[in-house]
């Protein structure tokens, strides 16, 4: 049985590397669409398509169940998604603001994503059910996916998210939310510019409700591959996927 991961990029490795360190093992398909990304920036209407598109060859390939591991496209399509594939148990991301307002400590929140992902319904209504309207605080950095994808790092992620910061009186506020997978890949830069704020990311949350699922569905999980699949070929994508990933031999799949 085949489990799926599907990102944009390089962010939902993210998830997949707190699924290796909770030690669950499978056959792991991971599915970057390199070609398009990044998404929180195009016409949501294509990057639906995109979506749509890379799903598919995931449930062909037999994936039982899939790991929405890219807020924005969880954002766009989990509905749809349920919808259309029925016999597919699909787990997606949304930013962890709950984690965030159930900390007894909790002041002001900021919940860093994608454009897309800040203008959905899905965080706003989040947002609201929470009744936490007017203690959220939303901040694009949409610049932190092409540092990712591009391998960027050091002083020029540390200058934009200074700059992206600069407005804010840091003082009021308690936790950082990281709404998009890709970000806690700077995590250190992150928490480096906001000592005193908590940094706060899904990872643990959707592992957790990977782990459930499985047990639930009585699947046996003994031995450990993971299968990178690109929708275009890219030796630096393979290489900063192998520097990232806490499992040191993958195999690589083109698919496009």
């Amino acid at each position: 049985m085949k489990i799926g991961f599907f990102d944009s990029g390089l962010g939902g490795i993210t998830v997949l590397n707190e699924a290796l360190s909770q030690k669950i093992h499978g056959h792991f398909m991971y599915l970057a669409d390199n070609k398009n990304t990044p998404y929180g920036i195009k016409d949501k209407n294509k990057v639906k398509k995109y979506i749509f598109e890379n799903i598919e060859y995931l449930v062909n390939n037999e994936c039982k169940i899939i790991v929405i591991a890219c807020n924005t496209a969880t954002a766009l399509c989990i509905k749809d998604l349920r919808k259309m594939y029925s016999n597919i148990c699909f787990i997606g991301t949304e930013p962890a603001v709950k984690v965030a307002v159930d900390d007894e400590k909790n002041k002001k929140i900021i919940v860093a994503a994608t454009t897309i992902t800040l203008k959905e319904e899905k965080l706003k209504n989040l947002i609201t059910n929470l009744h936490i309207t007017d203690k959220v605080d939303l901040l694009p950095l949409d610049k932190l996916v092409e540092f990712a994808e591009e391998n960027v790092r050091g002083n020029i992620v540390d200058e934009y998210l200074k700059e992206k910061l600069c407005s804010y009186k840091l003082s009021e506020y308690s936790h950082i939310v990281l709404g998009c997978t890709h970000f806690p890949i700077f995590k250190e830069n992150i928490q480096r510019i906001v000592p005193n704020l908590k940094v706060v990311d899904g990872s643990k949350g959707i592992i957790s409700n990977l782990t459930k699922k499985i047990k639930n569905l009585g699947y046996d999980l003994e031995s450990l591959k993971i299968d990178l699949v690109l929708t275009k070929k890219d030796n630096r994508f393979v290489n900063n996927f192998n520097n990232l990933c806490k499992q040191e031999e993958n195999e690589v799949k083109y698919i496009y």
